[in-house]
Parts: structure tokens; C-alpha cells; sequence
């Protein structure tokens, strides 16, 4: 007999194209510490491939409820809101597809609100898989990635910490309290920012974030080529740029902005010849070439830290083509409204039937 005293999970995984580290991923939350019958899993495949439900029919075959769900390819955000909209858990748990979860990472949740209360709880700390460590190591462009993230990732001592955001590599939230936030905000193009956004809506409403930094993720990221990194720094600019857009008042301070927006009456003149430089190397045409001198001085420059301000420089031309398409994207005013099949209606509504 299912014990009903303890919460139900569904665990929803947004992937796109990712067949490299899907299996992986999957096997780590279908080996979850935690009883079969109280948790799901719940794959959208945004790129609707036939490839991706053969890895999870390979995954499948025990007694935890795997499902895949076609995705109509908008982008993360709207992966996770039909991800919940299929969900049966009282507890949505967002993950990304090249995250590996430890066994307890459900039974912490609990923890987590046995001593915090109703709040919103993830866990952003991570390392790379021995394996994809190991590529990264043997790179200078790894190198540069490994040195980026720690100069910036730091593990707390404490278990818990409140947060100002947390990150869907691992994100849980009570299912009611998803629906009544508006789900993540689909105007954001792809994975990077509609987390933050969402968590920030979350925090204007009263609402508590908590890291807990005893769940130890591993990263299973084999995006490992300078043209794959600087795809996905483009696409997270764009994404800074529409939040830029949603929220004027509070970012057009930012950092972001200030080095990435156009040309501003109160820019210094070396600004405006930064941001001058980086529009014109981010022409097509010229973009290309600079990536094919990459690759040349790869083979002949053999200091790490030179090669490093290299690899900065051309990925913030990429931030930039990105932070000022989504800067200038058109925006409906409101997030579009999720299809109403498969939608569980929220408490309030549920009342009003009553």
C-alpha cells in the first residue's frame, strides 16, 4: 500500500536536442531514494524527436511513471509550464536535462520545509562529471570555462542559505503556488533567464528561496567547442535583453546593459568604442572570420592566459548580438496564455465549483 502521507513529486525535464546526456540524466532521477509510486518523471522534448522517446523507453521499465511529451519548440520556459500542466505532484521539481541528481535530492525537499516552512527550495551547486571533467582539463578552452566558474562558484558551509534566485537546474515549488505566479514567463526565448524572472515575482509576492547546499548535482554539459559556448552566451544575452526590457526600471542599471546596450549620451569614449568594435566583429561576415582565427591561434598560442582574454573577447561579441536582439525583440504584453487542456485548476478555482 502507497504511503499517502508523503508528498507526491513530479519531476519535470525540459530537453531539447539533447540526446548526449539524456540517458544519463534520467537514469539518476529514475534511481531517486525515495518510494516509486510517490514521484513521476516528465520529459518535454521541444525538439520532437524520435530519437529522444527511444531514450526513455530505455529508461522506463520500472515502476516510476515516465511520460514524454511533444513540445511545440518555444523555448525552456514554455517546456516546463506544459511539463506542469501534465504534472500530477503535489510538488513540481524542475530539472535540466544535463543535471545528475543524487538519490536523497527529493527526500532534501522535505527537510528543507521541515525547517523552513512553505518556501520555494533548489540546489545550484555542482561539479562536473569526472568525465566531462577530465575533456575539459585537457583544453585550453576547457581550462578557460573550468577558471570562469570558479571564479564566481563558491559552496557555503551552511546547508541552507536564502537566496534571491534560484536556478532550474534543480527548482522545487509547490504546484498551486507555480500556478498562482504565472508559471515561468514564455517571451523568454531560451534557457537562462526565466528562472531569475520567476524567482523574482516569487520574492515581490512574500515568498522565501532557500538553497540547500547539501544536494550535490553533477554537470553533465559536453557543450566543449568555443562555437557551441558562444551559441549559448548569445542566447542567455538575448534573454538578459528581454528581461531588460520587462523590467527597465531594475536592469537598465545593470552591469549587462551598461556594456551591452547601444551607444548612450553618457557613455565614456572608451565604451563607445568597445561597443562600436564589438557591433562591427559581430556582422556575420566578420564574426566568421574571427571564429576561424580562433581556431588557427589555438594551434599556435600555448599561453592559457593569453588564449583566455581570447575566448572572453569573442564570446562577449556574442553576448552582445544577443543582448541587443532581445533588447529590441517585440514582446506581447503578456506572457501567452497556456492552452487550457491538461491544466489542473488552481485552489481558488477548484473552491469556486464547490
Amino acid at each position: 500500500m502507497p504511503d499517502l502521507r508523503q508528498p507526491t513529486f513530479s519531476i519535470v525535464v525540459p530537453t531539447f536536442r539533447r540526446q548526449d546526456v539524456l540517458g544519463r540524466t534520467l537514469d539518476a532521477l529514475l534511481a531517486t531514494d525515495y518510494p516509486s509510486d510517490r514521484f513521476e518523471v516528465i520529459i518535454v522534448d521541444d525538439a520532437d524527436e524520435n530519437q529522444t522517446r527511444d531514450i526513455a523507453a530505455c529508461a522506463a521499465g520500472g515502476e516510476v511513471e515516465l511520460q514524454v511529451l511533444s513540445g511545440a519548440g518555444r523555448g525552456a520556459a514554455a517546456a516546463r509550464n506544459q511539463g506542469s500542466c501534465a504534472a500530477g505532484g503535489e510538488f513540481l521539481v524542475f530539472v535540466d536535462d544535463d543535471i545528475l541528481v543524487p538519490p536523497r535530492h527529493l527526500a532534501a525537499q522535505l527537510e528543507t520545509r521541515s525547517v523552513h516552512g512553505d518556501c520555494i527550495s533548489g540546489a545550484d551547486w555542482w561539479e562536473f562529471t569526472p568525465e566531462v571533467l577530465a575533456e575539459l582539463k585537457g583544453s585550453p578552452l576547457g581550462r578557460y570555462r573550468l577558471a570562469v566558474e570558479q571564479s564566481y562558484r563558491r559552496r557555503s558551509e551552511e546547508r541552507w542559505l536564502t537566496v534571491t534566485g534560484l536556478a532550474t537546474a534543480h527548482l522545487t515549488v509547490h504546484r498551486e503556488l507555480f500556478d498562482e505566479l504565472g508559471r515561468f514567463d514564455e517571451r523568454f526565448p531560451r534557457a537562462g533567464v526565466e528562472d531569475w524572472e520567476f524567482c523574482l515575482r516569487a520574492r515581490e509576492r512574500g515568498h522565501t528561496l532557500i538553497l540547500d547546499n547539501a544536494i550535490a548535482l553533477l554537470h553533465n554539459d559536453r557543450r566543449l567547442t568555443l562555437r557551441q559556448l558562444c551559441l549559448r552566451e548569445e542566447w542567455r544575452g538575448r534573454s538578459v535583453g528581454v528581461l531588460s526590457q520587462l523590467r527597465p526600471a531594475a536592469y537598465r542599471q545593470s552591469e549587462a546593459y551598461r556594456e551591452n546596450s547601444p551607444v548612450q549620451p553618457d557613455d565614456p569614449t572608451w565604451l563607445r568604442i568597445r561597443k562600436a568594435t564589438k557591433q562591427v566583429l559581430g556582422l556575420p561576415i566578420l564574426l566568421e572570420a574571427l571564429h576561424a582565427t580562433m581556431g588557427l591561434l589555438e594551434h599556435i598560442v600555448r599561453a592559457d592566459r593569453v588564449l583566455h582574454r581570447l575566448y572572453r573577447a569573442v564570446i562577449s561579441v556574442h553576448y552582445l548580438r544577443g543582448f541587443r536582439a532581445g533588447l529590441t525583440s517585440r514582446l506581447q504584453s503578456e506572457p501567452p496564455a497556456l492552452d487550457g487542456v491538461g491544466i489542473r485548476p488552481s485552489t481558488a478555482q477548484e473552491s469556486a465549483r464547490q
